[in-house]
């Protein structure tokens, strides 16, 4: 059971290796100590089942299956003119734009949004405001039972 455990999770620890040595030394303590602290809770829990109450109806057997690997790089191959195309973008709204995971903001719009609200990617806001970062991850993100949560904060990525 535990050699079938590690063999699901082979990828995902050899791309949280590969994470590790980019971002080590470059990130802070707390999210150093976060990320592998969450690799260590899906190392021990395992992928959630069909026998787990929360995901009796929900077989995520293909994602178990599944190789790894780490999103690519963060340059988008859109144009503004291709954003602007697409017919509903010239609604009166707020737009974000995200490609491989990472947000893109010469392709979205966000002056629709209230003053209160800011929108930024994970390494702005690593170097503008880590406390407020801390915070609202370790009060908003329950991980430690929700083994894809884990997962989620395991593989946070500054945009570098």
């Amino acid at each position: 059971m535990i050699e079938a455990l590690k063999e699901q999770h082979k990828s995902y620890i050899s791309s949280f290796s590969a994470l590790q040595s980019v971002v080590e030394g470059q990130e802070p303590g707390w999210l150093t100590r976060l990320r592998k602290a969450a690799m260590l809770r899906f190392q021990e829990k395992g992928f959630p089942t069909t026998k787990d109450e929360e995901w009796k109806y929900t077989d995520i057997s293909p994602i178990k299956k599944s190789e790894f690997d780490l999103a690519p790089s963060a340059d988008s191959p859109l144009s503004r003119d291709e954003i602007d195309a697409i017919p509903f973008a010239n609604l009166k709204s707020t737009r974000l734009v995200f490609w491989n995971t990472h947000f893109q903001p010469e392709l979205s719009d966000t002056s629709a949004l209230p003053g209160q609200v800011r929108v930024t990617d994970l390494k702005d806001l690593l170097v503008s405001d880590p406390d407020f970062l801390e915070t609202h991850l370790n009060r908003y993100v329950r991980w430690e039972d929700q083994v894809l949560n884990c997962l989620n904060i395991a593989f946070l990525q500054d945009g570098a």
